[in-house]
């Protein structure tokens, strides 16, 4: 590889310069915040990859340049790249391509010679990797500055443009790293020093060399603070001067360094820094061992550290009782840490000797103490206790002294008990506390004394002793042994019941309860008293006190309590039953039906239901019971149940209560026929319907009738009913379906299902085939035989209706029936003929008579509205003049609106407003024409051979 200059300035701005290539390094290594730049242009760079950690920079000519660790864990740059030549920098900011390539942008900074934090990173020659080969390798020491000695054979392969010239009649030139230009004559003035050492100590002392490289034969003049040296570049092409001692200071400092090269009028001039760093400063923090400046035995027993501080970089050893440590240095501090029990035990000043190394061999030792102590002591006298070790009542009133001998002024921590008390040894050794009557438990005993005292230096001793003490007598009661559980129920107060305690063997005991003293019998160590039968009744709970007399006239007092519980209860909440008192069906059948009560916390519960006994849940003071499902026989009854409780001790409660079982709706029926022949005919739809049953008293009812469902009217005794509009009645022939569902009040519910036939088709209205005169009356008539029932009515001209007696005779020979009427019909009258159906559906035709007075047929008779008129025959009257209107069709033909008019030649129809259809129809033979009249459908068919005004 050809040589290619770098510098590298590290984060604490420290820098290093190097060539890589021929005679150079191999790579560069990155560190986290440096800057590195390169002496090349942006046109000798190809690309920028990544591998691993490492960023590899491809030059024109083919030379790879290898940065390490330039990306760290997030493969993001820990370093600022710079190219720099020609005194022109400019920063490499890399973007990510694909395959671990990356493109360059260059951010170009100010030019060089303008003050910038980045002067170190510029470099004012170019390098063409090129011209590589005209350039020898540079000395070994990569410290040089400058760039290489060049053989002048190979002067003349270099470009004039490469190098600064020496032209325009100057006689010297500073220069920074390029310390070289050609004269016009081709010769190369050169110059370089070695000044990237840093100056020591033992570097000063001998005196300091700066060394370099030049043209042979020129002077050169070096001054470093004040001071000049001068020699002259020797045949090799390399000087050194020599600065004694005395010119160069001692300390720690950056001082400049100015090379002059010489040679004939041409000059140059070299300017550098000189570091030097001859000592190096250490202090010993005598506060640290212990954390203050004495160790005890605890820390004794752990590890001791030692501090200080010292440059950066430097190496600390410690050095006690002979032996030596190494420190750890981190920044500007040391740390030494001494292993367990390191210094021997005892109390005196401890000598440490410190020695510490710069990173430039600078040494320097300084020395310190600091205080061991590991060693206190304490002691009690227990038998001055009491004056003869041991403490009796009055004594205890009065307070117990207790004393003892520790180190002079040890703080001394005394505890009897769960009370401590602290005190200061004397400078004799002595000390004494004082417990009061309060912090010393009464009684007969042997207690613990502990004294532990603590010097001023944190050691620690410790002392345990007993002493007695003997201040009063004892009595317990045994509150728990009451009844055998701390409880007395009913069966036990139904007989004697023993209260017992333990006491002083001799002593007498009285126990006091309700107001009065009653004298226990002692036993050796135990006390007893019996209480009758009869006395404990109820539920409370019992206080009492027990004082016990011992032979020295101690007095002792206890009290206690035990519980009363002779009685318990239980309830049973029928009416919550099913939630209202009562069991439906879906109730018992989903298993949904829980009993409950009350009785006493922790109680238990057993329900007896028709001789089986279920186990209830308590929680609190409410215990339930769900019952599995079908648990109740289907019906409507009142079911009994008995509830037992047991409390906790043993008594027991029973409550007993009903509620009501009613799992079905007991009644449910529709009343018929429905409209009298459970058929429905026209008219009977178009009045509307009513249906109507009965039920269970207090349901509701809901029927569905085609389709339609419809909430029923139920009266107190349970009759039902519901009625139907002509708009919901079926609107075709039919056997319509009625559903009947009832809910009773307890939530059970019944559903049945009738049918009712629907026949809305009529008869069609009767033809007359002919008819018979008795003089200026009609006396009978025949019409086509079928089914149907006929009736025939006459009407009179002010609207007086009438039955026509008559007989019926079947003419077989022409198919048809024969009306005599029984009376002759005058003229001046109207026949209705009505022909009815097995539902009851009718359909009239309007048999029209000769009138005397009038051939105009009055249709608003109101003796027509009784019937449902569908034809008018006219065929019989002659020259008969008929006017309709829409209002009029409607009125004779409510149901259908559709009239079919019978007539001849001789008769006339007026029907303003009505409108030919097209249609026609075929009726006995004879052609009909179809008009239609009014908005609402009306339909008029019309014989052709009447005359039609429309």
């Amino acid at each position: 590889m050809s040589a290619i200059e770098f510098v590298v300035r590290s984060s604490a701005g420290a820098l290093s310069r190097g060539f890589l290539g021929e005679g150079g390094v191999g790579t560069i290594a990155a560190q986290a915040g440096s800057d590195i730049s390169l002496n090349l242009t942006r046109g000798q760079i190809v690309s920028y990859r990544q591998e691993g950690a490492d960023l590899v920079v491809t030059l024109v000519d083919g030379q790879e340049i290898t940065i390490a660790n330039f990306f760290g864990p997030d493969n993001q740059p820990v370093a600022d790249l710079y190219v720099s030549a020609d005194g022109l920098l400019s920063e490499v900011q890399l973007a990510p391509g694909m395959g671990g390539t990356y493109y360059g942008n260059y951010v170009q900074e100010d030019v060089y010679g303008k003050w910038s934090p980045d002067d170190d990173l510029y470099f004012v020659h170019g390098d063409d990797p090129a011209l590589a080969d005209a350039i020898v390798a540079p000395p070994d020491d990569v410290g040089m500055l400058g760039l290489p000695l060049l053989p002048l054979a190979g002067l003349a392969a270099l470009p004039l443009v490469a190098l600064p010239l020496l032209g325009g009649g100057d006689d010297d030139e500073v220069l920074d790293d390029d310390d070289e230009r050609e004269d016009p004559e081709g010769e190369i003035l050169t110059g370089t020093k070695d000044v990237g050492h840093v100056v020591n100590e033992e570097d000063r002392s001998d005196g300091v060399d700066i060394t370099g490289t030049g043209t042979p034969g020129a002077t050169v003049n070096v001054v470093v603070n004040g001071h000049t040296q001068t020699t002259v570049i020797t045949t090799g092409g390399t000087w050194t001067v020599t600065f004694p001692p005395a010119q160069i200071d001692p300390g720690t400092y950056e001082i400049p360094v100015v090379v002059t090269v010489t040679k004939g009028d041409r000059t140059i001039t070299i300017d550098d820094d000189l570091v030097v760093d001859t000592e190096v400063v250490v202090t010993f923090d005598d506060n640290s061992p212990g954390s203050d400046g004495t160790v005890n035995a605890d820390e004794n027993d752990g590890v001791v550290t030692l501090t200080g501080t010292v440059e950066a970089n430097s190496t600390v050893t410690v050095v006690i009782n002979g032996t030596t440590y190494t420190g750890v240095v981190v920044g500007t501090g040391w740390t030494c840490s001494l292993p367990a029990n390191a210094l021997p035990g005892g109390e005196y000043e401890q000598d440490v000797t410190i020695t510490a190394v710069d990173q430039y061999s600078n040494s320097t030792t300084i020395s310190g103490t600091f205080t061991v102590d590991t060693m206190t002591s304490v002691a009690i006298n227990t038998g001055a206790i009491g004056g003869n070790g041991t403490v009796n009542g009055s004594e205890h009133d009065a307070g117990t002294v207790i004393t003892g001998v520790a180190q002079a002024g040890a703080t001394v921590v005394v505890v009897v008990g769960a009370v401590s008390h602290t005190t200061t040894a004397t400078a004799q050794g002595t000390w004494s506390v004082t417990f009061s009557s309060t912090e010393i438990v009464t009684g007969t005993y042997a207690a613990t004394v502990t004294a532990t005292a603590t010097d001023g230096a944190g050691n620690t001793a410790t002392a345990t002793g007993t002493f007695g003490v003997d201040t009063q007598t004892f009595v317990t009661f045994d509150a728990a042994s009451v009844g055998g559980n701390g409880h007395v129920n009913g069966a036990e107060a139904a007989g004697t019941v023993v209260l017992t305690g333990t006491c002083e063997a001799g002593a007498t005991v009285v126990v006091h309860a309700n107001g009065a003293n009653l004298a226990a019998t002692v036993t050796g160590g135990t006390w007893t008293l019996l209480v009758p039968a009869g006395v404990l009744t109820g539920e409370y709970v019992q206080s009492l006190s027990v004082t016990a007399t011992d032979a020295q006239g101690n007095t002792a007092s206890t009290s206690g309590s035990f519980g009363v519980d002779t009685v318990t209860q239980v309830t049973f909440a029928a009416s919550a039953t099913g939630g209202d008192g009562w069991v439906n069906h879906v109730e018992n059948t989903n298993g949904t039906v829980t009993l409950t009560g009350t009785a006493e916390a922790g109680a238990s519960v057993r329900v007896t239901l028709n001789g089986t006994t279920y186990t209830a849940t308590v929680t609190g003071t409410t215990w339930t019971l769900a019952l599995p499902a079908a648990t109740f026989v289907s019906g409507e009854y009142a079911q009994a149940a008995s509830v037992t409780a047991t409390d906790a001790y043993g008594n027991t409660a029973t409550a007993t209560g009903t509620f009501q079982v009613d799992t079905i709706v007991n009644r449910l029926t529709m009343t018929g026929p429905v409209e009298g022949d459970d058929i429905i005919n026209r008219a009977e739809a178009a009045d509307g319907v009513t249906l109507t049953g009965t039920v269970e008293a207090g349901s509701t009812v809901n029927v569905t009738f085609n389709g339609v469902t419809r909430a029923a009217t139920v009266d107190a005794s349970g009759n039902w009913s519901v009625s139907y509009t002509a708009a919901q009645m079926p609107g075709v022939d039919s056997e319509a379906t009625i559903i009947i569902a009832a809910t009773d009040h307890v939530g059970n519910t019944r559903s049945i299902t009738e049918t009712v036939a629907v026949d809305l088709t009529p008869p069609e209205a009767p033809l007359i085939e002919s008819y018979t005169r008795a003089g200026a009356g009609v006396r009978g008539f025949s019409v086509a035989m079928t089914d149907e029932d006929y009736a025939i009515h006459a009407v009179s001209g002010n609207g007086g209706v009438s039955t026509v007696a008559h007989t019926t005779t079947v003419n077989p020979v022409f198919n048809e029936i024969d009306f005599d009427f029984t009376t002759p019909i005058p003229n001046g009258s109207h026949l209705v003929l009505t022909a009815s159906d097995e539902a009851g559906n009718a359909t009239s035709t309007l048999f029209v008579l000769e009138e005397t007075l009038t051939n105009t047929i009055n249709v608003t008779n109101a003796g027509y509205d009784r019937f449902n008129i569908e034809a008018i025959d006219l065929q019989f009257a002659e020259d008969s003049v008929l006017t309709l209107t829409a209002g009029d069709l409607e009125a004779l033909c409510a149901h259908s609106n559709m009239l079919t008019i019978h007539g001849g030649l001789d008769d006339t129809v007026n029907i303003a407003g009505a409108a030919a259809t097209g249609q026609t129809q075929t009726i006995d033979g004879r052609i009909y024409d179809v008009y239609s009249l009014g908005t609402n459908g009306g339909l008029l068919i019309i014989d052709e051979a009447i005359t039609v005004n429309t």
